[in-house]
């Protein structure tokens, strides 16, 4: 039995689903992940181990995009990491944060992305 650890969170941003799309694109090249799969409402991304990480094992985050209306979108967050105990669970809300704010930085800073 593998042991693996999720947490979901939810963005909703006021862009249109294409450039939420787009901004989900420049956030993971931004915070240099990898794409292991990208679907026209999807992306799922792993995080890229380095050798100084005290993690064996990386996080994996699918980025599933929606519209709610023509002007806004919804970006759910399902993150996951394998182990069970509190340090991987810190480790995966660490990331889901990190990349959470990058999506309210985006919208703010572009005003319209």
């Amino acid at each position: 039995m593998m042991l693996i650890t999720t947490v979901n969170k939810s963005i909703e941003l006021a862009i249109s689903f294409n450039d939420a799309r787009e901004l989900c694109r420049r956030i993971v090249r931004d915070i240099g992940w990898g794409v292991l799969e990208e679907k026209k409402a999807s992306l799922k991304i792993k995080e890229e181990s380095s050798s100084s990480s005290t993690f064996k094992w990386p996080v994996e985050v699918e980025l599933i995009i929606s519209s709610i209306n023509v002007t806004t979108s919804l970006v759910k967050l399902k993150g996951k990491v394998f182990g069970s105990g509190s340090s991987q669970k810190s480790h995966l809300l660490s990331h889901l944060e990190c990349i959470k704010k990058r999506f309210d930085t985006a919208v703010r800073v572009d005003g319209n992305t």
